[in-house]
């Protein structure tokens, strides 16, 4: 073999080895782009699956009020495992102002705003921000109780008088949302009460 054939030689291995490295990297990044493609379907998808709901709420007496929680679609949806339901606040994170306040638990567990959940109804946590965890299929609906919310013992002021600042807002209620091992839907809504029973 004379040094040309040597180099033809050599110049031939060099040139697939270029192409074998090319082919890798190729492959590669065509596998890459497919795990990008199918994270953003699966992100689509997740989003086109985010929970509708129909809630309505209507005084049930001086003190009371009923709302109606209905898990209205996407059709395709079919239903939630579980359901979170909380009463926010008007201005999210609050914190304490002076030393001698109240807690930041104190301020964390009091409901800013006109209702609240009835303590220890539909498993109602002791300050009413909360009831328990529940399942709805699309198209189905269940009742839940509220209160007026109770004024808190470092304002001085009376429940009617805390309850009057708060007439007319509406009911802050944020869902959280889960079916089977998918990501989590937050949902939130406002919700009006009605002063007088139709």
């Amino acid at each position: 073999m004379d040094l040309t054939e040597i180099a033809l030689s050599a110049a031939g291995m060099i040139s697939t080895g270029a192409v074998g490295v090319y082919a890798g990297r190729h492959t590669r990044r065509s596998a890459d782009a497919g795990q990008a493609v199918s994270v953003l379907e699966a992100e689509r998808w997740h989003a086109d699956l985010t929970p509708k709901f129909v809630v309505t709420a209507a005084p049930a007496n001086i003190d009371r009020a009923e709302l109606w929680v209905e898990l209205a679609g996407p059709v395709p949806l079919n239903g939630l495992d579980e359901i979170v339901m909380s009463v926010r606040d008007d201005v999210p994170g609050r914190e304490p102002v002076s030393p001698a306040g109240p807690s930041a638990e104190e301020i964390a567990a009091q409901v800013y705003g006109p209702y609240q959940f009835g303590p220890y109804a539909d498993g109602a946590d002791a300050h009413g921000r909360g009831v328990a965890p529940f399942a709805l299929q699309v198209g189905e609906r269940r009742p839940f109780s509220l209160m007026k919310t109770r004024a808190p013992h470092w304002t001085g002021q009376s429940d009617e008088q805390w309850w009057q600042q708060w007439a007319g807002e509406p009911v802050r209620l944020e869902l959280q949302c889960r079916q089977g091992d998918d990501p989590l839907w937050r949902v939130s809504l406002n919700v009006d009460v009605p002063s007088r029973m139709p």
